[in-house]
């Protein structure tokens, strides 16, 4: 398969660190979630192993925050999501070839299976669902559904602490939460929920892959 660019996978370096929140900044799908500094804060517990992805001008093109553990790369172990954090100029062939990087190089350091969490796409700064086309043609399936409320920020919630926007990032239209409902809670809560969200949304997805097709 050919890229419109020649691209190159390499992983993330703490030099990295401030082209890295860059590019998430500028990046159509990313939030501050996959900022180093909040992804860093229980490295302890999850240890780094991201990617990075570059044109042949070491330019870069994608980031695909990671960790490991035994076998398995999980993006994000840490994390509510992870997945492909793309730019604004990403064509639609180009995550294909991202995934055959990043399963090659799985393979070449003996990892087996891949659980990708992609970020919800009321996130999104503009339409940024090619990685689900590429996971979908890689023989990708669905393992985990997680439910979430996503808020808007300018509608009357009484007594919310959501008035109070998005922390870090200075955004105030939308908030998401994984509610991480249990049995026991999910009769109770999907009253107030159906409540409070003015309309359904997609919510967080894990995505199991085996490293090899």
């Amino acid at each position: 398969m050919k890229s419109l660019v020649d691209m190159k996978l390499r992983r993330y370096e703490p030099s990295m660190k401030e082209a890295w929140d860059y590019f998430v900044e500028k990046s159509k799908n990313g939030t501050f979630l996959l900022k180093r500094d909040y992804m860093e804060y229980h490295a302890d517990r999850f240890p780094d192993h991201s990617y990075v992805f570059t044109d042949d001008e070491e330019r870069l093109t994608a980031l695909f925050p990671a960790t490991r553990r035994d076998n398995i790369l999980s993006s994000h172990a840490g994390l509510t999501y992870g997945g492909l954090v793309m730019s604004d100029r990403t064509c639609g062939t180009e995550p294909l070839e991202m995934l055959r990087l990043l399963t090659d190089e799985m393979r070449a350091e003996g990892m087996t299976r891949l659980v990708y969490k992609p970020v919800p796409h009321i996130y999104h700064r503009q339409g940024a669902e090619e990685d689900l086309y590429a996971l979908f043609r890689f023989g990708a399936r669905l393992s985990v559904r997680n439910m979430a409320t996503v808020v808007r920020i300018s509608s009357s919630v009484s007594g919310s602490a959501f008035s109070r926007g998005v922390p870090g990032i200075g955004q105030r239209m939308l908030m998401g939460i994984d509610t991480g409902l249990t049995r026991r809670s999910e009769r109770a809560n999907s009253t107030r929920c159906s409540m409070v969200s003015p309309m359904p949304m997609m919510p967080p997805l894990h995505i199991s892959m085996p490293a090899s097709r």
